[in-house]
């Protein structure tokens, strides 16, 4: 499906419509500056907006459609799938003392699994033994790959923070920037209604083992000075 025109609303309420690329341009160019010479115009939503453009123009699962009354101009089941988040786990520690606390989270560092697990994997590789479902054969692959050469899988960020009203804390975030799970975005109706937005974190068994992992493994260094002499 190739677009011809586009819609859009000011900022004043009203209806505008653009149709043709020179149409476009000069109907763009009073939006965004320096869109004169443009010969191609890209409308995106991001994750979450773009999967309702597309299906509220007939683009999408012939099956969703159908069920909200949206007339298929194509079928692609793809739309609105394989929606993927990293997710994290704030842990807390309250502070014995007063240190400097800049107020803004800072990375500390990146590990492989293997690092993370102390060695310990035969249960994970038992579970990555599983293609999940939903996922490709292509990133099915790409995830054993950076396990095996020993990527850069889990990350930790830490925060510290000295509020007014209490005692100094130590934040730390690990989190996992590979997950397997999968989830999705989909219209609700063909009017103008957010849509259904779905992570399923954690769905997938592998996520939650090297979730707990990693949170084991924070709770190790938090534990060894000499970070734990500053824990309250």
């Amino acid at each position: 499906a190739v677009a011809s025109g586009v819609e859009y609303v000011d900022s004043n309420g009203k209806t505008h419509t653009a149709v043709g690329i020179a149409n476009l341009q000069t109907s763009f160019t009073k939006l965004i500056p320096g869109i004169q010479n443009a010969t191609t115009v890209i409308l995106s939503g991001g994750p979450w907006g773009t999967p309702p453009i597309l299906e509220r123009s007939g683009v999408g699962n012939t099956t969703l459609l159908s069920s909200l009354g949206i007339q298929t101009v194509v079928d692609l089941p793809g739309v609105g799938e394989n929606l993927n988040e990293q997710p994290l786990v704030p842990m807390v520690w309250e502070l014995n003392s007063s240190l400097p606390c800049p107020g803004s989270p800072f990375l500390l560092n990146v590990e492989s699994l293997q690092k993370t697990l102390g060695g310990n994997v035969s249960e994970l590789e038992s579970l990555l033994n599983a293609q999940p479902e939903g996922l490709s054969n292509a990133l099915w692959d790409l995830h054993k790959r950076l396990y095996q050469q020993d990527g850069p899988w889990i990350e930790g960020y830490i925060y510290l923070a000295s509020p007014a009203d209490g005692p100094s804390t130590l934040t730390w975030y690990p989190v996992n920037l590979h997950p397997l799970s999968r989830g999705y975005v989909h219209i609700v109706s063909k009017d103008f209604a957010y849509p259904e937005i779905q992570y399923n974190f954690f769905q997938n068994p592998v996520d939650l083992y090297i979730m707990a992992a990693a949170a084991q493994r924070v709770q190790q260094i938090v534990s060894t000075p000499p970070i734990s002499d500053f824990i309250a």
